[in-house]
């Protein structure tokens, strides 16, 4: 069982000094990154929040076309009244998003979906501090009501054998132990959504 799937080599830049310049830009502009509505947002309406990094911000990619943009037209062809807020920074790390959640959480917040973790494996930090910073992050938004989906990662091909068995044993001793929904894969965290809209 793996944690939650990223395609952890599009997460962030090939060289180390690339990545802590982007984690350092992206600790300078979080705030104003935080929090934008993924399309025509009715302030009275429930919301979820997409919390992540590149893969939620939408590195690259035109505005209208992340993830939170299409599930904010998705909801909305199919009936559901919510707005998506695009709380998604490039370069993040699960440290940077423990900074940041209480912002992300102002407001109706209903449902978070948390895609973090790609980061930190990149730069080689700690599993246990990952968990540990998940972990807060989770507990934050239940204490505010929210649900919370986790996508998962899988460890990059190249992190060796042991890291994989770590990240794996440890992530599924964690979801036995909380009350968080857990989406093996980042591809398979929307269809996820129906059991929680």
């Amino acid at each position: 069982m793996v944690f939650l799937t990223i395609i952890c080599s599009t997460a962030c830049g090939n060289k180390a000094a690339s990545e802590a310049s982007i984690e350092s830009r992206a600790g300078n502009n979080a705030q104003s990154q935080l929090p934008k509505a993924s399309a025509s947002p009715v302030a009275s309406l429930p919301k979820i929040v997409a919390f992540g990094d590149s893969l939620t911000a939408g590195y690259n990619l035109p505005a209208q076309e992340s993830y939170p943009a299409l599930l904010q037209k998705r909801l909305e062809m199919d009936g559901y009244k919510y707005e998506v807020v695009n709380a998604g920074v490039s370069g993040d790390t699960s440290t940077g998003g423990l900074r940041r959640i209480d912002w992300a959480l102002e407001g109706d917040v209903r449902i978070v979906i948390l895609e973090l973790g790609a980061n930190d494996i990149l730069r080689g930090q700690s599993i246990k501090a990952m968990k540990e910073n998940l972990g807060r992050i989770i507990e934050r938004a239940q204490a505010r009501g929210a649900e919370v989906l986790l996508a998962g990662i899988y460890a990059p091909t190249n992190s060796g054998f042991d890291f994989k068995k770590r990240l794996s044993k440890l992530t599924v001793i964690w979801h036995e132990s909380m009350k968080w929904r857990l989406s093996r894969s980042f591809s398979t965290a929307l269809p996820a959504l129906n059991h929680l809209t």
